[in-house]
This record gives structure tokens, C-alpha cells and sequence, in this order.
């Protein structure tokens, strides 16, 4: 799953990463505001720091895939850079130009995505609890309780799967328009539906 979400934050520019939950204990980050902003109630805006100390202290509730999958990206984009680097000395040493173009082409969209990556920014929310015990028990309860979305909804949603888009073309023939569940992955015994959206993908998928 992680190597996946770095396959996304380098293809899609537009792309979206959610918010990840962080749990330190209390008196581990430094919390300096802005004055000069005001808010509302108890909301307070300022910087938050993390001393490099204390960075062993935060732990991850929520998105353990997102922060793997952003480290895999930029990892696997150096890699690839430094390759692509050496690869473009050799073809100028033996005087390869064509070769050379094409790799310079290659390197350049390597560098865009670094670029675009370290720009990037995600949002953070942190729980403040000392107790190891409590912090077990949030981190069963946001991982364990969570809902995945159906691989029916995904289907319906996303528009970069070629099969997905083919799914969504079948559901539209004679044979199964009006007849296809379209937010679960299975078709109950009491629904007048024939199949869902998730059966057709694994149609199309085996075709």
C-alpha cells in the first residue's frame, strides 16, 4: 500500500494526501504563538516545534502508509536521479547526443518531482496523552473501527483506472443497467440487483 501511495504523490500533482495523526507525550514539543493573530475561544495560532531530542516521542496513530509511501518517493527519485546522472556522463563521454536528449528528458521529470514533493505539505494533528495504555487504545480505535471505502465506491469514483472506467462502461449495457450495486461490494439476497460494480470489475479484470 505504501509503494502505491508513492506511485500517486509522483504522478498526480494535483494529488491529495490526508491528514496524519501523531500521539506524543505531554511537555515533548514546543509551542511558541503568534500574537499578532487572534482567534476565537481556546484556538491559538502559532509554531510548533519539535526538538530533535524528543523526536523519538511522537508516534503514529494514523496514516503509518502515507508517511512510508512519501519516504519510499523521495527515496526511489534520488535513487533514479543519481543513475540517471551517472548514465548521462557516459553518454557524453563516448558522445551518444541522442541518447544523452532522452536522458536528460528523463532527468528533468525525475527533478520536477522532487521539486513538487518538497513543496509538499501535509496536515498534522497530534494527541497529547502520557498514558501508554490510552494511546493503545486510540490506536485500536481509529484503526481498527475505521470503515474502508468498497472497492464498488472506488470504482464508481475514480476516473485514472482504465479498468475501473471499462467496469463502469459494462454496468451501463442492457444486460446489467439498473440491475448493478454501485456502493457495496456484494449484492444481498433481498436486492433486485443481478451484480455489483465490484463483480464486473473482476469481469473485466479476467477478460
Amino acid at each position: 500500500h505504501a509503494k502505491a501511495i508513492a506511485t500517486y504523490v509522483r504522478e498526480r500533482a494535483n494529488g491529495l494526501i490526508p491528514t496524519i495523526v501523531l500521539r506524543c507525550p505531554s511537555r515533548t514539543l514546543e509551542f511558541i504563538p503568534n500574537l499578532d493573530v487572534q482567534a476565537g475561544g481556546s484556538v491559538r495560532f502559532g509554531t510548533l516545534r519539535v526538538p530533535k531530542a524528543n523526536i523519538q516521542d511522537l508516534n503514529i496513530v494514523d496514516g503509518q502508509h502515507r508517511v512510508l509511501g512519501l519516504d519510499y518517493a523521495v527515496r526511489d527519485l534520488g535513487e533514479e536521479r543519481m543513475k540517471l546522472k551517472s548514465e548521462i556522463s557516459d553518454a557524453n563521454e563516448t558522445g551518444n547526443s541522442i541518447v544523452k536528449k532522452e536522458l536528460e528528458g528523463a532527468l528533468s521529470i525525475i527533478e520536477e518531482q522532487l521539486s513538487r514533493i518538497s513543496r509538499e505539505r501535509v496536515t498534522a494533528q497530534i494527541v497529547i496523552v502520557d498514558s501508554i495504555k490510552e494511546f493503545k487504545q486510540i490506536f485500536v480505535d481509529m484503526n481498527d473501527t475505521a470503515k474502508g471505502v468498497k472497492l464498488s465506491q472506488v470504482i464508481e469514483f475514480d476516473s485514472s483506472n482504465p479498468l475501473y472506467q471499462a467496469s463502469i462502461k459494462l454496468a451501463e449495457h442492457p444486460l446489467f443497467s439498473g440491475k448493478t450495486e454501485r456502493e457495496k461490494n456484494i449484492v444481498g439476497d433481498s436486492s433486485a440487483d443481478l451484480v455489483s460494480l465490484a463483480n464486473l470489475f473482476q469481469f473485466v479484470r479476467a477478460s
